[in-house]
């Protein structure tokens, strides 16, 4: 590259004025990126030049300036005495950067009383050069560079980082954050250095980096060219993508008044700004803007399953910039409405890889597959739903803002148990000012009750029933459902997960707790810290806010830590006190103790670890490097009434806890030695454990009375919907196969799989992605292959034999198994 086409910023900024326009997002640069300009600057040798990347620049026209005399005010003084105005197209986050930079340069000389970086150049000068000039008579300031004044960060970054004496307020946002950040960033680097170190990087940032400068043409697209060019260092959101987007749109509709398309343009600007005001509003944990957008879209839109002709899927942002929101869609005659098919899939471009990972059962939800065209209206609409929900949205995440303490407390128990598949639906929810706050609360109980059960304590795929939890979102937003309706169909998903009279009917619970038992037990149980906190909870009988655990510091350590919850009984158990109490058991079996359930203690401060090998009585009462249990949380006075810690205490406290847990779900185990197995304490069991503490008789979901037994073609459709073709073929085959063994033989659909019955039901057909899923009669059978597997002994369950079928499978085989359970089946 030629060097005469290159420029520093000194020949840059010289007589020209910069400015980041409002669909350009805001300053995205964090401490990765920070690091990385200033290893580089470190590295460059003095002397040495360094080409820095080409900045793309839109020369404001006067006509422009003379025709938006207020939103030029500031600027028009230095126009008029020929400085350039230049909208930055691409390139904002690196001048940004160094403006920064050179902020905190000049308050680094400031704060040691210099008046000069070197002899070329004055503080004063520099400042009149990079940073702002005042007009004669001290009535204007003008900042060189810096955003357009209706840009969101406009007032933080002329107040905050560059120091103006306006003492207005300034709202912070998500990308505020990141602009304080590199201050910060820069001031630390800063200070450690010499006058001399901090005048070469001046030096190094103001002539040596070069850059390639392009102008756009005032005729060219600048809203395109933005999308096109997108930013180095970080890539594009789809929300900051998604406002340049509607701000372009709203330019093109000639048929509106200009007054009307400011006014649209307006809001767009204030909703992304309230958008990432809430997004930033926890400095510690700010929230990822696409994560909003794609939750609203599911909201707004509806969330659709199926596939697209040619097999490949759409996500949500592929919809709203390639689909939804397009230049082709306004009002022209040439152009016609966009037919979508009606089986398009929508999914999360974060969860590509999973979304529909055995998602068994998922329901698609009918929509309309034309979109229309296009309107100012359309866009304004949908813009004011975005500022609309972003509140609630941020009360899912943050619930400390709900008014309602009963309701607080539950929204922010979900989530901590993180599953997004709820947050569309409790964003409506507390949206909602006409549902009282006590049935919102009700509904948020239920919403919970399924998450737990289904997803922590079933082991089911994250996105289990997620396409009905966002359908019912978009239903209860666009009021075509009422919230009564919504907890009954959240309490209905239990029909898969447990019998009619609330106990659990499957091997899920069971063999999610034996592989982890395997591994590091419950403590690598994702739903650890949450059950105990809300069992603490329990015991204290108090509001969170009264609760000695802070939940801030309790939920927001890093998860490879976990330091807050303890090993009653140690992991390393050399004190003389644990040998003595546990050594009637091998080396196996402690290690199951130290890894169940009844073992671990949530605690009110963290803990060395290297002291957690002390005796109970000094965990109990304390020593001068730690507090003891007894000072502690309600679980751990809990745990300081006993005099000692034995294998029997862990067994009881684990039984007490899990009891805990069938109250407060509303669900049972079948009976004892499934609950000492699920703590996996197998080796505890004992002869009488499947009659004691029993449930009552276990209700298999098939036995319900005056359920007309019917094959429906609308729930086979819901059914077999994520079944492919080769999956489709072996149902087909098998289908036909269980008609015919006989003249009386016969099928009919359930909400949750297919029965064929003669005398009694022989085969439970269910769809899985991947699998058919038949359950047989209890048998035995002729399987030399080993295809069939028993279910447990404490289901109860008259069809308790398993028989997964996969594409290639050997039919015939199959039809011989199938054969087995029928031929029993009408011997009863």
């Amino acid at each position: 590259m030629n060097d005469n086409n290159l420029v520093n910023l000194q020949q840059l900024f010289n007589c020209s004025l910069f400015r980041i326009p409002d669909y350009q997002r805001g300053y995205s640069w964090r401490n990765e990126q920070l690091e990385d300009f200033w290893d580089d600057l470190l590295s460059l040798l003095p002397g040495q030049d360094h080409y820095t990347g080409m900045l793309s620049l839109r020369v404001i026209s006067k006509k422009e300036i003379n025709d938006n005399p207020e939103k030029w005010r500031k600027e028009k003084w230095l126009s008029d005495a020929g400085y350039s105005i230049n909208e930055i197209v691409d390139g904002q986050q690196r001048l940004t950067t160094l403006i920064i930079l050179i902020n905190e340069i000049l308050d680094y000389y400031k704060t040691r009383g210099e008046t000069s970086i070197n002899t070329a150049n004055k503080i004063q000068n520099v400042e009149a050069t990079y940073i702002s000039r005042q007009e004669e008579g001290d009535i204007i300031r003008t900042y060189i560079f810096g955003y357009e004044i209706d840009n969101p960060s406009y007032d933080y970054f002329r107040i905050k980082i560059l120091n103006d004496p306006d003492k207005a307020d300034v709202n912070e946002t998500f990308y505020t954050l990141n602009l304080s950040n590199a201050k910060e960033f820069f001031k630390n680097k800063l200070e450690p250095l010499s006058e001399e170190e901090v005048r070469n990087i001046f030096t190094k940032i103001t002539v040596n980096l070069k850059f390639n400068i392009y102008k756009i043409d005032n005729s060219f697209n600048v809203f395109v060219a933005f999308e096109t060019m997108n930013n180095r260092g970080k890539r594009l959101s789809s929300l900051e993508l998604l406002k340049n987007r509607l701000i372009f749109l709203t330019t093109l509709f000639g048929d509106n008044s200009e007054e009307d398309r400011a006014t649209v343009r307006d809001e767009i600007n204030e909703t992304w700004k309230d958008i990432y005001g809430f997004l930033g509003k926890n400095k510690k944990h700010p929230l990822k803007d696409d994560d909003f957008l794609q939750h609203h879209w599911m909201i707004y839109f509806g969330y659709q399953t199926g596939k697209l002709a040619n097999n490949t899927t759409i996500s949500f942002d592929k919809f709203l910039l390639k689909k939804c929101f397009i230049q082709q869609r306004i009002n022209h005659n040439s152009i016609s409405p966009i037919e979508l098919p009606s089986d398009e899939i929508q999914e999360s471009s974060d969860e590509s890889d999973e979304l529909y990972e055995n998602d068994d059962n998922i329901e698609s939800e009918n929509t309309d597959t034309t979109i229309s065209t296009l309107t100012l209206k359309d866009i304004q609409d949908y813009v004011h739903s975005l500022r609309e929900l972003i509140p609630y949205w941020y009360k899912t995440h943050i619930s400390n803002n709900i008014e309602n303490n009963e309701l607080a407390k539950y929204v922010f128990r979900v989530n901590e148990l993180d599953h997004n598949n709820a947050r569309p639906l409790i964003t409506v929810i507390l949206s909602k000012e006409d549902i009282d706050d006590g049935v919102k609360t009700e509904c948020i109980k239920k919403i919970e009750r399924f998450c737990f059960l289904n997803y922590k304590l079933g082991h089911y795929t994250s996105t289990y029933k997620s396409s009905v939890l966002y359908g019912l979102a978009r239903d209860l937003y666009k009021n075509t459902i009422t919230i009564e309706e919504v907890m009954s169909t959240v309490e209905k998903f239990d029909s898969d997960f447990m019998s009619s009279n609330g106990v659990i009917i499957h091997n899920g619970p069971l063999d999610k707790f034996s592989k982890l038992m395997k591994k590091d037990g419950y403590y690598s149980w994702r739903a650890l810290k949450y059950l105990l906190y809300i069992y603490d909870l329990y015991l204290s009988g108090v509001t969170p806010a009264k609760q000695k655990i802070d939940p801030d510091k309790y939920f927001g350590q890093d998860e490879k830590d976990m330091c807050s919850i303890e090993h009653i009984y140690p992991q390393t158990p050399t004190n003389k006190y644990w040998i003595e109490h546990f050594n009637q058991y091998d080396e196996t079996d402690r290690k199951k103790l130290v890894k169940s359930l009844g073992n671990m203690l949530p605690l009110s401060l963290s803990i060395n670890k290297s002291l957690q090998n002390m005796s109970f009585k000094d965990k109990k009462n304390g020593t001068e490097k730690r507090h003891g249990y007894i000072n502690g949380t309600s679980s751990e006075m809990e745990v300081a009434k006993n005099d000692d810690w034995t294998p029997e205490l862990i067994l009881e406290r684990g039984m007490t806890i899990l009891k805990f847990m069938e109250d407060e779900f509303n669900f049972k185990f079948p009976n004892d030695e499934y609950r000492k197995r699920i703590l996996g304490l197998d080796f505890l069991v004992k002869d009488d454990d499947q009659t004691k503490n029993c449930t009552e008789q276990i209700i298999n979901n098939e036995e319900k009375p005056n359920e007309p037994k019917v094959f429906d073609e609308e729930t086979f459709k819901k059914l077999s919907a994520q079944a492919g073709d080769d999956l489709m073929y072996y149902y087909l085959r098998i289908h036909e196969y269980c008609c015919k063994l006989s003249d009386t033989s016969t099928a009919y659909t359930t909400p949750n799989y297919i029965a064929y019955t003669d005398k009694i039901v022989f085969v439970e057909l269910h769809f899985y992605k991947d699998r058919l899923h038949l359950l047989l009669c209890d048998t035995n059978y002729d399987d030399p292959q080993n295809k069939t597997s028993k279910l447990g002994n404490n289901y109860n369950w008259s069809k308790n034999t398993v028989l997964d079928i996969f594409p290639g499978d050997d039919l015939e085989y199959i039809k011989n198994l199938i054969k087995q359970s029928y031929d029993f089946s009408i011997s009863q």
